[in-house]
């Protein structure tokens, strides 16, 4: 004992802690299963000198310890009598979280019978770190007592759970519904011992309450893949609810759970129609993963109502291998119908092009197949020039249902043909509406060559009331182009339509015949709402360069809203329209200027070398002054422009150059990736302006930060120190900050 005495009274911490660690590892550890004197004297000795070092040696050590040997650990201790530093020990035990492996040896001393002042240590220190309802229910476990609160059973879930699952055992078993499904979710929260937990939740998936029995198969689902073979045993049970309960449990499993795919096919044959739902259900729930066991199955297994079940499974997924194909296209061919249905079905959804043989010999069977096989050719969405006559055929002499469904597929399957076309035009005079619909979708992909269909077009325009009719008429129209003229009359009464689709349908349509439609909507300008306004602006600019000089006569209108229009169609029309702005710029009117100043911007990007040009001349001063208004007002899209003119000779453009800098805040951050292209200059006062103004955004993107840190290895000395400061800026830049400044500005 005198080597205690000597060393232990004033070692150092570091040195206290591996003497600890070398007599645990050598006189207690050793011998747990033994009632072994030394070694309790050894621990008795060190609980009292050093309780704090060994709480906290263990509570590392415990980390890599597994459960069995942390629960020989408390037992151990168990054993020790009176020793009031053991209290002191276990102040200083603390777990961090329930994945602590430290609440293994703590619950497990209150398991064991030991003292009452450990006990109340223990339960104080839990009630201190769960809060007082978890505890109070973990203590009410501990000691046998059903808990007044099941559902925080739940919430023992790691290492705080472990020690419990003789307990957890019992309580599954509880005649409450509520304490025994809180109990199994518990379970399910264990990560280790999985070969104690499955079969207590295996039991309780066969319980007679259907609760109980749900809750087992959820916490199952929870446990994993650990779980799929004791769940594919019990697929095979007699009884049919823990059939249904395992393959609903697999289900919940998704993609966990593929392994089981072959017992759940075997299982869509069940003869419990729920069992062959949940199995069905836990297929799809596993996913695309089991279409080759499923097709390896039904081919090997050719019995009608399982090949059936099988497709119904196989629609539910994209089928891209060539197995999948061969198959599908076999099973077309089929005597059942509802079989060869399905089938073709799956060819059309998966787009099998190669099948398309198959499904024009489709087109020669029974009503249902005919059907199906022209569905499935419209899905094909691709030329199929052997497929355009017997299509047609069914077009021409079909029934109603089968005409439309051959309109539908000769739109995709027919290409530009000229018997397609013949085929359309005829279509139209049918006396079925979804017919007339197919065939006008059909007419419009042959653009201008649809005018012959023009007469009958212009008949369904007047006299049709089915909007659906309408619109189609107006997209052909729109597709056919400036030979559609004659349109124009039937199109103008929907301009102003209070349906919103046929007035942008129908105004779309006069925009793309062109020159001929203009005066028609100039017409309807003072009388059109915003939105009205909108789609008459879009036909003008479908119009295009043709417009200008009736848009230059309409923005010198009186006519506010004609100025409106004008100028922001002549701003979409991009380059072509800027030669028009130029000379309007001349006007002496204010609200023409206002208008043309409109345009401009509506121009953005596409206008300003334009503007410069119109500064850099001189040789209007109105004109020059407005561009440099347009320039202002464009602010982020004209700035790495402006940059580019602060050396500039004409002192007007370095001016404004300068006037824009100041400009600069956070609102230019879309101009971000125009200033990172700037660097690439030669110019140094360039590369130093771009590094400046990327300060002044205050955007802490990476490729900012990358480009400032390039800049700090400028060989110009100016633009190393702007791109220093700027990058220190942007680290201690605060844009809620910025904000409360402007706001305290304004004030």
């Amino acid at each position: 004992m005198g080597f205690w005495n000597i060393f232990f009274s004033s070692l150092p911490k570091e040195k206290e802690e591996s003497l600890v660690l070398e007599k645990l590892e050598k006189e207690i550890l050793p011998f747990l299963d033994q009632d072994r004197k030394e070694s309790f004297a050894t621990l008795d000795i060190l609980l009292k000198k050093f309780p704090r070092a060994l709480a906290s040696l263990l509570h590392k050590r415990m980390e890599s310890w597994d459960f069995d040997f942390i629960v020989k650990v408390a037992h151990f201790f168990c054993k020790i009598k009176n020793n009031k530093k053991f209290e002191f020990f276990l102040e200083n035990f603390q777990p961090k979280d329930k994945k602590d492996r430290a609440w293994i040896f703590l619950i497990s001393l209150l398991l064991f019978p030991c003292e009452k002042k450990i006990e109340k240590t223990i339960q104080k220190k839990i009630h201190a770190i769960l809060g007082t309802k978890t505890a109070q229910t973990l203590l009410e476990v501990i000691a046998g007592i059903e808990p007044e609160t099941p559902s925080y059973i739940t919430l023992m879930k790691g290492a705080l759970g472990l020690p419990l699952i003789p307990v957890f055992r019992k309580l599954v078993q509880s005649s409450k519904p509520e304490i025994a499904q809180s109990t199994l979710l518990a379970l399910a929260g264990l990560e280790e011992k999985k070969e104690e937990i499955l079969p207590i939740l295996m039991d309780a998936l066969d319980a007679p309450d259907a609760s109980v029995c749900k809750a087992a198969a959820i916490a199952l689902s929870m446990v994993g893949e650990s779980s799929v073979p004791y769940l594919q045993k019990t697929l095979k049970s007699k009884q049919t609810r823990l059939r249904t309960s395992s393959a609903w449990a697999l289900g919940k499993m998704g993609k966990k759970a593929k392994n089981a795919a072959e017992d759940l096919i075997d299982a869509i044959e069940d003869k419990d129609k729920r069992v062959r739902n949940a199995a069905l259900w836990a297929l799809e729930r596993i996913g695309p993963e089991i279409c080759p066991v499923l097709i390896a199955k039904l081919q090997n297994h050719p019995k009608l109502s399982l090949l059936i079940s099988g497709c119904d499974l196989l629609e539910k997924f994209s089928l891209d291998s060539p197995e999948s194909h061969a198959f599908i296209m076999n099973l077309s061919n089929h005597d059942d119908k509802r079989l060869a249905q399905k089938a073709i079905y799956l060819l059309g959804k998966n787009k099998v092009v190669h099948s398309y043989s198959l499904l024009i010999k489709a087109l020669e069977k029974e009503e249902e197949l005919q059907k199906e096989a022209l569905n499935a050719l419209e899905s094909l969405s691709t030329f199929i020039p052997e497929a355009i006559d017997p299509v047609v055929g069914i077009l021409e002499k079909g029934s109603p249902v089968l005409r439309k469904a051959a309109a539908n597929a000769l739109f995709q399957i027919g290409g530009k043909e000229k018997k397609t076309q013949d085929a359309f035009l005829l279509a139209l005079k049918d006396g079925e509406k979804s017919v007339k619909r197919a065939s006008l979708r059909g007419l419009a992909l042959f653009q201008e060559k649809a005018y012959i269909a023009l007469p009958d077009i212009l008949v369904l325009l007047e006299s049709s009331k089915e909007k659906s009719l309408l619109l189609h008429c107006m997209e052909t129209l729109a597709q056919i182009g400036e030979k559609a003229k004659d349109a124009i009359p039937l199109l103008e009464k929907w301009v102003l339509s209070q349906d919103d689709t046929l007035c942008a349908k129908s105004t779309r349509a006069l925009g793309a015949i062109g020159v001929a439609s203009i005066p028609v909507l100039f017409s309807k300008i003072d009388k059109a709402s915003n939105n009205q306004l909108k789609e008459i602006t879009k036909a003008f600019v479908k119009i295009g360069p043709s417009a200008i000089p009736y848009l230059v006569k309409a923005i010198k209108s009186q006519s506010p809203v004609f100025r409106e229009v004008a100028s922001d169609a002549l701003g979409y029309l991009g380059e072509s329209s800027l030669n028009a702005l130029r000379k309007l710029m001349q006007e002496p009117d204010f609200w023409v200027k206002k208008a043309v100043l409109r345009a401009w911007q509506k121009n953005g990007k596409t206008a300003i070398p334009f503007l410069i040009d119109i500064i850099r001349e001189q040789e209007d001063f109105n004109a020059s002054v407005m561009a440099i208004e347009v320039l202002k007002k464009m602010k982020h899209k004209s700035l790495p422009s402006m940059i580019c003119l602060l050396d500039d000779p004409q002192p007007q453009l370095s001016q404004l150059a300068v006037q824009s800098l100041r400009k600069v805040n956070q609102d230019y951050h879309q101009a971000i990736p125009d200033l990172l292209f700037l660097l690439k200059s030669p110019k140094p006062l360039i590369r130093q302006s771009v590094a400046w103004c990327l300060g002044e955004i205050g955007n802490k993107d990476s490729l900012v930060i990358q480009a400032l840190d390039s800049l700090q290895q400028d060989p110009d000395p100016n633009v190393k120190q702007t791109a220093q400061e700027t990058k220190e800026k942007l680290i201690q830049f605060d844009p809620l900050q910025n904000q409360r400044a402007k706001k305290k500005e304004q004030i």
